[in-house]
């Protein structure tokens, strides 16, 4: 099968991660422009780079944790690249620790991340 994303603009949260950034390839190799969001300004400049051999990629830091931040990200991502045709949430986190050790702040930033961080950006 053979999936094509010519034209399409897509964003990928979590995109210097290595599912995120896969991903990106990925989408860049089919025709996508890439919007990578991350949290970390240098390895969102480094993975720009990285990619750019594929395509049109752009980052955008962002904590999507910060959900006031969100509105204002999404629309200049679609100021600079377009509307957005695909959006890809690999944003997350995962602690490893047993149920009964893992404490309330850590558990909180994980769902942030990985619930609310996700919610809010679609």
């Amino acid at each position: 099968m053979n999936i094509t994303f010519n034209g399409k603009t897509a964003v990928v949260t979590g995109g210097t991660g290595g599912i995120g950034s896969a991903i990106a390839k990925t989408l860049l190799e089919s025709g996508a422009q890439v919007a990578l969001i991350d949290v970390s300004v240098e390895k969102l400049r480094e993975m720009e780079k990285q990619l750019s051999a594929y395509g049109t990629v752009k980052s955008y830091p962002l904590n999507v944790t910060d959900t006031s931040a969100i509105p204002d990200c999404i629309r200049r991502i679609r100021q600079e690249m377009g509307e957005i045709d695909v959006l890809i949430q690999a944003a997350g986190l995962l602690r490893s620790a047993d149920g009964l050790e893992l404490q309330q702040d850590e558990w909180d930033m994980v769902m942030n991340v990985n619930a609310r961080g996700l919610f809010f950006t679609m």
